[in-house]
């Protein structure tokens, strides 16, 4: 029984000690792969503008709504014949911090974001759970796009890049296009 109980420990401290190692730090510098750029001239760029203008130009990210509710965000939808896209994410979720520091702090990804869709960020282990459930958000992040009924147009269950991320709104406009007969936008 000792023994048993010695190995939990040393294996606990062995956690432990590769927690705090350099290897899984998020201090730990990153190789830099250089720029990546699309071929498509339809496509943002991975890693967005060019150094040259990002110094000159101030922040133009997505601009999430706040709101507790769901349904003042869809009457504004309505309003403004735009969708609605929502990103279920959680403060601990890695994944949805790196998507709010590479993909919706992009400018272009903001200027195309903020012109077409009301957005939405919804904590969906905090004040948004309830929204999380009505969606059945089982992974994060979770990026939906809603036509302003609140139907899903789209769906992502992980996250996006850039390009990606573009493909999915592309696709939920087709639809909402499509079934409103050109409506909303």
């Amino acid at each position: 029984m000792k023994f048993n109980q010695l190995s939990l420990v040393v294996l606990g401290l062995s956690i432990l000690a590769s927690c705090s190692s350099p290897k899984y730090s998020t201090n730990s510098p990153q190789p830099n792969r250089g720029k990546v750029e699309s071929a498509d001239p339809g496509a943002w760029d991975v890693d967005g503008y060019h150094a040259d203008k990002v110094a000159t130009e101030p922040y133009y990210g997505v601009k999430f709504q706040k709101s507790e509710l769901l349904r003042p965000l869809l009457e504004q939808a309505q309003r403004e014949g735009k969708l609605v896209f929502v990103d279920f994410y959680a403060t601990w979720c890695g994944p949805c911090k790196s998507m709010d520091r590479n993909v919706f702090s992009d400018k272009r990804v903001g200027d195309y974001f903020n012109e077409n869709f009301v957005s939405y960020k919804v904590d969906a282990d905090g004040a948004g759970s309830h929204i999380a459930a009505i969606y059945d958000i089982k992974s994060l992040p979770t990026l939906l796009f809603l036509d302003s009924n609140g139907e899903v147009l789209a769906r992502r269950d992980s996250a996006a890049g850039i390009t990606d991320l573009k493909s999915l709104a592309n696709k939920a406009q087709q639809l909402n296009n499509a079934s409103a007969g050109g409506g909303n936008k």
